[in-house]
């Protein structure tokens, strides 16, 4: 799918899962979590050039996830999720761009 920013050229799949399903990790356990949750009101000319074309920003707010997970059978980890509420002219999606360090 390509950005309507042309910048990187492609998106990340919707779909794709954190772990491949054949890995030897079955069940994750997390321990020690700490998250934030914010919903705050964004200019939609702002997130624009990050969102695949055909597809426009149905609300001007944005959800951002922070997580810090201390303890987990898949290792210590953080993440960033971002997620906005789209539409294109079938259906309303809620699109979600995740950032790990």
């Amino acid at each position: 799918m390509v950005l309507k920013g042309g910048e990187k050229g492609f998106g990340i799949p919707l779909n794709a899962p954190l772990y491949p399903s054949s890995t030897a990790v079955t069940k994750i356990n997390y321990g020690k979590v700490r998250v934030a949750l914010v919903l705050a009101n964004i200019d939609s000319k702002s997130v624009d050039p990050l969102l695949p074309e055909g597809v426009d920003l149905a609300l001007e707010m944005a959800a951002f996830w922070v997580g810090d997970y201390g303890i987990s059978t898949v290792g210590v980890y953080r993440e960033a999720l971002i997620a906005l509420p789209v539409r294109t002219e079938v259906l309303n999606l809620l699109i979600t761009y995740r950032i790990f360090t």
